[in-house]
């Protein structure tokens, strides 16, 4: 009898967790809204030179032969730039490891 509830509690939880999934990511990398591209000034703060529409990341496991168990973390941003003082917010840091960062951006 202990084996068949262990069984059963095994194929429950199995079932459970494969119905389980994450978010539906807010955008798609690419698609612009006819909004998003027709917006010139936003209505809460008329002054702001850009805004960020969107900031979502993900987050997974995976195993390599070479490298073992890695964690990647991906991470989407959309900033809509509403005026030339707003380019500096395309610029951003991605920290890699304690001391090291990635700079990544628009150039020009």
């Amino acid at each position: 009898m202990n084996k068949i509830t262990t069984l059963v509690s095994m194929a429950l939880a199995l079932t459970i967790s494969l119905g389980v999934s994450a978010q539906k990511a807010p955008i798609k990398f690419g698609k612009l809204s006819k909004d998003e591209i027709d917006l010139k000034v936003y209505d809460k703060d008329t002054a702001a030179a850009a805004i960020v529409l969107c900031d979502f990341g993900t987050s997974d496991f995976t195993y390599s032969d070479n490298s073992g168990l890695m964690y990647l973390y991906k991470r989407n941003i959309r900033i809509k730039i509403l005026k030339k003082e707003g380019y500096h917010k395309a610029n951003f840091e991605i920290p890699l490891r304690k001391n090291t960062i990635v700079r990544e951006g628009l150039k020009g």
